[in-house]
């Protein structure tokens, strides 16, 4: 078993979808890198609650289990807990978001990969 945790803005708005059987399914996507391309973020049943409750830009912290479509090859995480991404506004404050050292940081851990 896999547990992944993202944060980041969310690059849609969350779509509701009927799998049938009675199942739901809230879909959107996750930026959490200017460099990379956002990923597919999905919640099932209980968890659709707390992905419908942003739109497109909020801040979000994502974990749970990251899965592969069989199709497509690529990668979606299936949402364990959502949450407000408490990050500071305020320029100067210490734990502003860096978009340059986010990007040295994503070229560092891609190296090593």
């Amino acid at each position: 078993m896999n547990q992944v945790k993202l944060s980041g803005f969310l690059a849609s708005d969350p779509v509701l979808h009927d799998l049938g059987h009675g199942m739901r399914s809230a879909i959107t996507s996750l930026d959490f890198s200017r460099n990379c391309e956002a990923i597919v973020v999905v919640a099932v049943e209980a968890r659709i609650r707390q992905i419908c409750a942003f739109r497109k830009g909020d801040a979000v912290v994502v974990s749970g289990r990251l899965a592969i479509n069989p199709k497509t090859h690529r990668a979606a995480l299936v949402v364990d807990v959502a949450g407000v991404w408490k990050i500071a506004n305020r320029p100067g404050s210490p734990f502003q978001f860096d978009p340059d050292k986010a990007d040295r940081s994503t070229k560092e851990i891609l190296e090593v990969l």
